[in-house]
Protein backbone atom coordinates (compact mmCIF):
# COMPACT_ATOMS: atom_id res chain seq x y z
CA UNK A 1 0.00 0.00 0.00
CA UNK A 2 1.33 3.26 -0.72
CA UNK A 3 0.15 6.69 0.48
CA UNK A 4 -2.89 7.15 1.40
CA UNK A 5 -5.17 9.75 0.17
CA UNK A 6 -8.11 9.01 2.66
CA UNK A 7 -7.06 7.80 6.53
CA UNK A 8 -8.25 4.42 7.80
CA UNK A 9 -10.57 5.47 10.65
CA UNK A 10 -11.69 2.55 12.13
CA UNK A 11 -14.78 1.64 14.14
CA UNK A 12 -15.15 -1.53 16.08
CA UNK A 13 -18.68 -2.50 16.43
CA UNK A 14 -19.11 1.15 17.37
CA UNK A 15 -17.63 0.93 20.64
CA UNK A 16 -15.65 4.09 21.69
CA UNK A 17 -12.29 4.36 20.30
CA UNK A 18 -9.00 3.53 22.47
CA UNK A 19 -6.94 6.04 23.45
CA UNK A 20 -3.78 6.54 22.51
CA UNK A 21 -1.86 3.22 23.03
CA UNK A 22 1.91 2.96 24.01
CA UNK A 23 2.99 1.50 20.64
CA UNK A 24 1.25 4.24 18.84
CA UNK A 25 2.81 6.70 21.07
CA UNK A 26 6.31 5.12 20.48
CA UNK A 27 5.76 5.24 16.93
CA UNK A 28 4.26 8.86 16.98
CA UNK A 29 7.15 9.98 18.71
CA UNK A 30 9.01 8.27 15.86
CA UNK A 31 7.61 9.96 13.55
CA UNK A 32 7.61 13.52 15.31
CA UNK A 33 11.39 13.25 14.96
CA UNK A 34 11.50 12.04 11.54
CA UNK A 35 9.43 14.65 10.16
CA UNK A 36 11.23 17.20 12.34
CA UNK A 37 13.72 19.73 10.32
CA UNK A 38 13.17 17.05 7.88
CA UNK A 39 14.11 19.60 5.04
CA UNK A 40 17.37 20.53 6.30
CA UNK A 41 18.33 17.04 7.77
CA UNK A 42 18.13 16.08 3.63
CA UNK A 43 19.71 19.23 3.03
CA UNK A 44 22.95 18.11 5.07
CA UNK A 45 22.28 14.21 3.91
CA UNK A 46 22.47 15.35 0.21
CA UNK A 47 25.73 17.40 0.52
CA UNK A 48 27.37 14.74 2.70
CA UNK A 49 27.13 12.33 0.09
CA UNK A 50 28.08 14.54 -2.84
CA UNK A 51 31.10 15.04 -0.57
CA UNK A 52 31.45 11.12 0.04
CA UNK A 53 31.60 11.15 -4.29
CA UNK A 54 34.61 13.65 -4.86
CA UNK A 55 36.82 11.86 -2.17
CA UNK A 56 35.71 8.52 -3.62
CA UNK A 57 36.34 9.82 -7.13
CA UNK A 58 40.13 11.09 -5.94
CA UNK A 59 40.95 7.70 -4.69
CA UNK A 60 39.89 6.36 -7.88
CA UNK A 61 41.78 8.30 -10.08
CA UNK A 62 44.91 8.45 -7.75
CA UNK A 63 44.89 4.50 -7.56
CA UNK A 64 44.28 4.72 -11.60
CA UNK A 65 47.23 6.98 -12.20
CA UNK A 66 49.33 4.92 -10.11
CA UNK A 67 48.64 2.17 -11.84
CA UNK A 68 49.21 3.57 -15.10
CA UNK A 69 52.44 5.70 -13.55
CA UNK A 70 51.52 9.10 -14.89
CA UNK A 71 52.89 11.45 -13.17
CA UNK A 72 51.10 14.23 -15.37
CA UNK A 73 47.40 13.67 -13.12
CA UNK A 74 49.42 12.18 -10.18
CA UNK A 75 48.96 15.20 -7.83
CA UNK A 76 48.89 13.87 -4.52
CA UNK A 77 49.24 17.19 -2.28
CA UNK A 78 46.22 18.52 -4.56
CA UNK A 79 44.27 15.56 -3.99
CA UNK A 80 45.12 15.69 -0.01
CA UNK A 81 44.32 18.87 0.39
CA UNK A 82 40.88 18.40 -1.48
CA UNK A 83 40.33 15.47 1.15
CA UNK A 84 41.37 17.41 4.08
CA UNK A 85 38.73 20.11 2.96
CA UNK A 86 35.97 17.42 2.16
CA UNK A 87 36.64 15.87 5.32
CA UNK A 88 36.32 18.61 7.51
CA UNK A 89 33.26 19.95 5.96
CA UNK A 90 31.57 16.27 6.10
CA UNK A 91 32.62 16.55 9.95
CA UNK A 92 30.88 19.99 9.98
CA UNK A 93 27.95 18.37 8.44
CA UNK A 94 27.64 15.57 10.36
CA UNK A 95 27.99 17.87 14.06
CA UNK A 96 24.89 19.63 12.76
CA UNK A 97 23.05 16.80 12.04
CA UNK A 98 23.33 15.30 15.49
CA UNK A 99 22.85 18.64 16.93
CA UNK A 100 19.25 18.93 14.76
CA UNK A 101 18.49 14.74 15.92
CA UNK A 102 19.45 16.12 19.91
CA UNK A 103 17.53 19.09 19.61
CA UNK A 104 14.86 19.19 22.89
CA UNK A 105 12.84 21.87 20.97
CA UNK A 106 12.12 19.99 17.91
CA UNK A 107 9.57 21.24 15.65
CA UNK A 108 7.94 20.54 12.21
CA UNK A 109 7.64 23.36 9.39
CA UNK A 110 5.76 23.66 6.38
CA UNK A 111 9.10 22.99 4.25
CA UNK A 112 9.33 19.57 6.26
CA UNK A 113 5.73 18.31 5.80
CA UNK A 114 6.06 19.54 1.95
CA UNK A 115 9.48 17.83 1.40
CA UNK A 116 8.04 14.47 2.71
CA UNK A 117 4.90 14.47 0.91
CA UNK A 118 6.93 14.89 -2.36
CA UNK A 119 9.09 11.83 -1.40
CA UNK A 120 5.65 9.67 -0.66
CA UNK A 121 3.82 10.98 -4.09
CA UNK A 122 7.13 12.15 -6.07
CA UNK A 123 5.86 15.19 -7.48
CA UNK A 124 6.12 18.64 -5.90
CA UNK A 125 3.01 18.99 -3.53
CA UNK A 126 0.49 21.89 -3.46
CA UNK A 127 2.17 25.03 -1.62
CA UNK A 128 -1.26 26.03 0.02
CA UNK A 129 -2.31 22.53 0.35
CA UNK A 130 0.55 21.70 3.08
CA UNK A 131 0.32 25.29 4.66
CA UNK A 132 -3.32 24.71 5.25
CA UNK A 133 -2.14 20.99 6.76
CA UNK A 134 -0.01 22.76 9.17
CA UNK A 135 -2.40 25.58 10.18
CA UNK A 136 -5.40 23.25 10.95
CA UNK A 137 -3.75 21.84 13.96
CA UNK A 138 -1.49 24.70 14.60
CA UNK A 139 -2.05 25.41 17.96
CA UNK A 140 0.04 28.43 18.50
CA UNK A 141 0.11 29.61 14.89
CA UNK A 142 3.72 29.81 14.73
CA UNK A 143 3.66 27.72 11.63
CA UNK A 144 4.96 24.55 12.96
CA UNK A 145 4.32 21.94 14.75
CA UNK A 146 6.32 20.69 18.32
CA UNK A 147 5.44 17.84 20.13
CA UNK A 148 2.24 18.92 22.01
CA UNK A 149 0.56 20.33 19.39
CA UNK A 150 1.54 16.48 16.94
CA UNK A 151 0.34 14.57 19.75
CA UNK A 152 -3.01 16.70 20.12
CA UNK A 153 -3.56 16.30 16.67
CA UNK A 154 -3.40 12.21 16.78
CA UNK A 155 -5.31 11.81 19.72
CA UNK A 156 -8.13 14.08 18.54
CA UNK A 157 -8.49 11.88 15.44
CA UNK A 158 -8.18 8.49 17.18
CA UNK A 159 -10.75 9.71 19.54
CA UNK A 160 -13.15 11.48 16.92
CA UNK A 161 -16.25 10.04 16.31
CA UNK A 162 -17.37 12.81 14.35
CA UNK A 163 -15.74 12.82 10.86
CA UNK A 164 -15.35 16.93 12.13
CA UNK A 165 -12.06 16.53 13.16
CA UNK A 166 -8.83 17.88 10.46
CA UNK A 167 -7.67 14.76 9.38
CA UNK A 168 -4.96 15.42 6.52
CA UNK A 169 -2.02 15.74 8.89
CA UNK A 170 -3.28 12.53 10.72
CA UNK A 171 -3.31 10.44 7.51
CA UNK A 172 0.58 11.46 6.54
CA UNK A 173 0.96 10.70 10.49
CA UNK A 174 -1.01 7.81 10.44
CA UNK A 175 0.79 5.98 7.12
CA UNK A 176 4.21 7.16 8.63
CA UNK A 177 3.58 4.95 11.61
CA UNK A 178 2.39 1.87 9.36
CA UNK A 179 5.75 2.53 7.12
CA UNK A 180 8.04 1.48 9.95
CA UNK A 181 11.12 0.70 7.68
CA UNK A 182 10.27 4.13 6.28
CA UNK A 183 10.88 3.41 2.69
CA UNK A 184 7.74 5.12 1.32
CA UNK A 185 5.41 2.06 1.34
CA UNK A 186 3.36 0.19 3.98
CA UNK A 187 3.48 -3.96 4.34
CA UNK A 188 1.27 -6.46 6.44
CA UNK A 189 3.71 -6.65 8.38
CA UNK A 190 4.49 -3.28 9.46
CA UNK A 191 0.71 -2.46 9.58
CA UNK A 192 -0.47 -5.92 11.69
CA UNK A 193 1.15 -4.96 15.07
CA UNK A 194 -0.52 -1.63 15.02
CA UNK A 195 -3.80 -2.90 14.34
CA UNK A 196 -3.26 -5.75 16.60
CA UNK A 197 -2.94 -3.54 19.53
CA UNK A 198 -5.68 -1.41 18.55
CA UNK A 199 -8.34 -3.81 17.30
CA UNK A 200 -7.74 -7.34 18.53
CA UNK A 201 -7.00 -10.56 16.30
CA UNK A 202 -11.09 -9.99 14.52
CA UNK A 203 -10.62 -6.63 13.80
CA UNK A 204 -7.15 -6.87 12.90
CA UNK A 205 -7.71 -9.75 10.35
CA UNK A 206 -10.62 -7.49 8.86
CA UNK A 207 -8.66 -4.29 8.02
CA UNK A 208 -5.56 -5.88 6.50
CA UNK A 209 -8.14 -7.17 3.73
CA UNK A 210 -9.80 -3.74 3.06
CA UNK A 211 -6.34 -2.30 2.75
CA UNK A 212 -4.72 -4.95 0.84
CA UNK A 213 -7.36 -7.31 -0.51
CA UNK A 214 -8.58 -10.56 0.02
CA UNK A 215 -4.82 -12.18 -0.32
CA UNK A 216 -3.13 -9.70 1.16
CA UNK A 217 -0.71 -8.55 -1.77
CA UNK A 218 1.06 -5.55 -0.54
CA UNK A 219 4.01 -3.60 -2.17
CA UNK A 220 5.43 -2.29 0.87
CA UNK A 221 8.79 -4.15 1.76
Amino acid sequence: MSLIEGGVNFDANNKPPLPVTNQEEKELRRVFNLLSDYSRKLRIQGEIAALQEILAGGKQRITQAYESNNKEVLNLERFENNAEACHKRIDELEWELENLNNNPNKKISIADVSEMVKRLKNKTPNKQDIQEMVWEVDEDLDQCLNWPEFKLMFTRNILDQTGLEPSRMFYLTQFLIYDHNENGMVSVDETMNMLYARHGRDIMEKKLKELFGSDMHETGR
